[in-house]
């Protein structure tokens, strides 16, 4: 294809590569002093020597290939002796002006080669460069005018001339049809220079002016996105200007600022940050934390506490006082002590055993407490020896309780319920009862032991009398008319006595 020389004002991207094309290289090629990248003759079956002008052109071109796939150095009758079938070129060019009237569908077996000699006669007009690809079957006649091809980075305007696209904008096809004008660069990326078949992106944290044809920065605190320079939101910040988002503060710091931060600000002591805010809480009352940055409290242990928010520390609980864990203070007795207000403690009283928090001493065998007044509380008495001589109602010993206000305690079998300060044969409190083997008497107030005949007296006594009871009931609802009056006529009769029965719970 020598007739592409003519085409001195190419600048790039002349690719025939993998074409099939024979022959050697015409040495015409070299003319195209215009080239600066992109020359491609590679995978064909070009054969003899490089021209010399084309080796110079090579060396001012960036990106190009020429003898891979082609078998350069060797002449052409011994790469394709089929095609060629001699090794020395024809004396003359053919004579034929004008080609076949049916064109012919194998190549000529020699190549017409560019030689010294003059044709017979001139062509009314220069010959016009060859399309990019060439056809299945050559034309009879050459086009009216050049096949039209436009590089990467360039668009076709109305006079069928490509131009390069101005910066901000690019051009990306490689075959035709080509673009009647260039697309603008997208926002986040942008071109700097004329001819360009794409854009760069910008760098992280800026973004592309309205030109497209530089990136400008955003500020600390902001990000880019859609072509806009956007504040990092609560929680978020950027040392430097980032791309789509900001950077998330770490567990446990958070933002100063409510957007724009540029950076974290770490929990103190005594405050923390959970996963669901976006500031700094203080700890409540009965935790505390030591560190910052943390996210969460510890409570305080017992015997500690912390009364005031935001603690870095629990405090002790004073002597004789106790707190349970993540207490705010300390209102319980310590071991071995008992309150005696809310803000009073105690020592253990002797003779009693102190088991803290809320409880009052507790007596210890053969002792007792007065509970009947929180004074009384650490005043343990010895109980005495239950005999007759102390029978009364003084119930000093009375077993109830201890749960309950003004009510007593004892701790021993001697000064139990049953034999507590009462008579012989009465039991229970204010020894109101009579024990088994023993009956009321009224006119003593005493229990008294029952004898064998008079229990079985008082047992026949009883049975007799409930007997005429029920039987008198029987006829009273027997008889039908009778006026009422005349049944306490007949009930009078049974009046007469001063039996009493006395029921005992």
């Amino acid at each position: 294809p020598s007739q592409l020389g003519l085409m001195t004002s190419m600048s790039s991207y002349l690719s025939l590569n993998s074409n099939s094309l024979t022959g050697t290289i015409p040495s015409q090629l070299g003319m195209l002093s215009s080239m600066s990248r992109e020359f491609y003759l590679d995978e064909n079956q070009l054969c003899g020597d490089i021209p010399s002008e084309v080796s110079f052109l090579s060396t001012q071109v960036s990106s190009v290939d020429i003898e891979t796939g082609n078998d350069l150095g060797t002449s052409c009758c011994e790469t394709l002796p089929s095609v060629y079938l001699t090794c020395g070129p024809t004396l003359a060019p053919s004579a034929t002006l004008m080609p076949s009237s049916t064109p012919t569908l194998l190549p000529s077996q020699v190549p017409t080669r560019i030689t010294n000699h003059p044709t017979l006669h001139p062509s009314p007009t220069p010959t016009l460069p060859p399309t990019l690809l060439p056809t299945s079957l050559p034309t009879l006649v050459p086009t009216s005018s050049p096949t039209i091809y436009c590089v990467r980075g360039e668009y076709l305007d109305t006079n069928d001339v490509c131009i390069p696209c101005p910066a901000g904008y690019f051009a990306n096809n490689e075959t035709a049809p080509f673009p009647t004008s260039c697309r603008k660069c997208q926002a986040g990326k942008y071109s700097s220079t004329t001819g360009n078949y794409e854009c760069l992106t910008c760098p992280g944290g800026k973004l592309s002016n309205e030109e497209g044809t530089s990136c400008d920065n955003c500020k600390s605190g902001q990000y880019s996105q859609n072509n806009e320079c956007n504040n990092c939101t609560l929680g978020k910040y950027a040392p430097v200007p980032q791309t789509d988002d900001c950077f998330s503060c770490s567990v446990g710091s958070y933002t100063d600022k409510l957007v724009g931060a540029s950076s974290c600000t770490t929990c103190s002591a005594g405050t923390f940050l959970n996963h669901t805010s976006v500031v700094c809480e203080g700890c409540e009352s009965g935790k505390y934390q030591s560190a910052s940055g943390q996210t969460s409290c510890n409570s305080c242990a017992s015997g500690e506490y912390s009364s005031v928010s935001s603690s870095t520390s629990c405090s002790k609980c004073a002597t004789g006082f106790d707190s349970l864990q993540q207490s705010s203070s300390c209102d319980l007795a310590a071991t071995n002590y008992y309150l005696l207000t809310g803000t009073i403690s105690k020592t253990c009283p002797k003779n009693a055993q102190c088991i803290g928090e809320y409880q009052t001493p507790v007596p210890d065998l053969g002792y007792w407490v007065d509970r009947s007044s929180f004074k009384n509380m650490g005043n343990i008495h010895k109980c005495s020896t239950c005999d007759k001589k102390m029978a009364s109602l003084n119930d000093t010993c009375w077993r109830t309780n201890v749960s309950e206000p003004n009510s007593y305690h004892m701790n021993n079998d001697e000064c139990g319920s049953t034999h507590l300060l009462c008579s012989e044969g009465a039991e229970g409190p204010l020894c109101g009862s009579c024990q088994n083997g023993y009956i009321y008497n009224t006119e003593t107030k005493t229990c008294n032991a029952c004898s064998k005949s008079s229990l079985s007296f008082r047992v026949f006594l009883i049975s007799g009398f409930l007997f005429v009871i029920i039987g008198s009931l029987v006829m009273i609802s027997r008889i039908e008319n009778r006026k009422l009056d005349d049944a306490k006529k007949f009930l009078s009769c049974f009046d007469s006595g001063s039996l009493k029965v006395l029921w005992v719970t």
